[in-house]
Order: C-alpha cells, then sequence, then structure tokens
C-alpha cells in the first residue's frame, strides 16, 4: 500500500512539473484557502494583489512565492474618497508589512507616495529570505 501510494505521489509530481504557466485569479472565496495548498508551495513567479487584499502580506504568502518571485500590490491611488496623507500612509504600511513577510522593495520603492503610483513591487529571493531569518534568529 505504501509502495503504491509513493508511486502515486511521484506521478502526481511529475504532471504538476509538466503543467504550463499559470494565472490564478481569485473571484471569491477566501486566497489563504488557494494560495495555502501544499502542492501549491513555490509555483507562483509573479502574484499580484489588489488593495483590499494588502493585509495578505505575510510570510505566509511567501511560502507561495517561487525561489525567485516578484510581487506586486495595488497602490491607493484610485480609491477616490481616500486623501492624499492616508494614500500615502497606506503605502508605508504596504512597504513595513512587505519587509515583515520577507520581500524587498523594488528599485525606486523609497520615492512611492500612494498618490501618483499605481502599485506597490517587491522582489522575493528564496536564499535571500533564508539567510536574513538565520542572521535574526
Amino acid at each position: 500500500a505504501e509502495e503504491r501510494a509513493a508511486k502515486q505521489r511521484e506521478l502526481a509530481r511529475r504532471r504538476l512539473r509538466a503543467l504550463p504557466r499559470f494565472r490564478l485569479v481569485l473571484l471569491t472565496g477566501s486566497p489563504v484557502d488557494a494560495l495555502g495548498k501544499a502542492r501549491l508551495a513555490g509555483r507562483f513567479a509573479h502574484v499580484h494583489v489588489g488593495s483590499h487584499a494588502a493585509h495578505m502580506l505575510s510570510p505566509f504568502l511567501a511560502k507561495a512565492l517561487a525561489p525567485r518571485a516578484t510581487l506586486s500590490i495595488e497602490s491607493a491611488r484610485f480609491l477616490c474618497e481616500v486623501h492624499k496623507e492616508a494614500k500615502r500612509a497606506y503605502v508605508r504600511k504596504v512597504l513595513e508589512l512587505g519587509e515583515r513577510a520577507g520581500l524587498a522593495p523594488a528599485a525606486g520603492a523609497e520615492t512611492l507616495d500612494g498618490v501618483h503610483a499605481n502599485w506597490v513591487r517587491f522582489e522575493f529571493e528564496r536564499e535571500r529570505e533564508e539567510a536574513r531569518r538565520e542572521e535574526a534568529a
């Protein structure tokens, strides 16, 4: 029984590696349900998150990213009823959350103000993140 289960797992791994690149668009449901699946860990080369879901920036999200990946978060630019200072504060908070999640702000992030930029972009390298965590420990 164990041998058969091992063969099935290996077959599933081969099939997963053979899949073409894909785009996952979540219209309903929880992103945690989709990105939390073990079989999807490390599979996403790019993740784009809307401003309404920026709270998802966490080490949990980093687990879903490929060894080298990018992540973009929609800024508050198009939230019409938000004052400019609140948009700036939003971008500062997103940058803080991203760094806590092990994401490095992409070049130019220090000049983002949330008023003119459409998104906040991060870069992720698993090796760099693991080294950073070892230093912190």
